[in-house]
């Protein structure tokens, strides 16, 4: 029991995890547009931290070949984010069928 008390989950290990989830290999270039918070792989943008639409929209833009947004929910505070996450997806081009929300 102590040692999952003393478990510490880092961005490194939630966004391996999410590869997987993504069926993406593990081997798979990381590009990290925001440090702890906002990673881009092959097609697929991970926010795993608190980013705000504007910051996240604005970052998102630059990829040309974004498919998916995955978003990892427990990391988010701001219900707002979650709210607002889909009508702003729509602005880069990604439909509420792309993006996910896992954890």
């Amino acid at each position: 029991m102590a040692f999952t008390e003393n478990f510490v989950e880092t961005s490194e290990d939630i966004l391996y995890n999410l590869l997987v989830a993504e069926k993406l290999p593990l081997s798979s270039k990381i590009e990290t547009l925001i440090k702890d918070k906002l990673y881009f792989v092959k097609n697929v943008a991970f926010v795993l931290g608190d980013i705000s639409i504007d910051e996240l929209i604005k970052n998102l833009k630059a990829e040309k070949e974004l498919e998916y947004v995955t978003i990892y929910s427990p990391n988010i505070s701001d219900d707002k984010f979650t709210l607002e996450c889909e009508n702003a997806m729509a602005s880069v081009g990604i439909k509420s069928d792309k993006l996910r929300f896992r954890g």
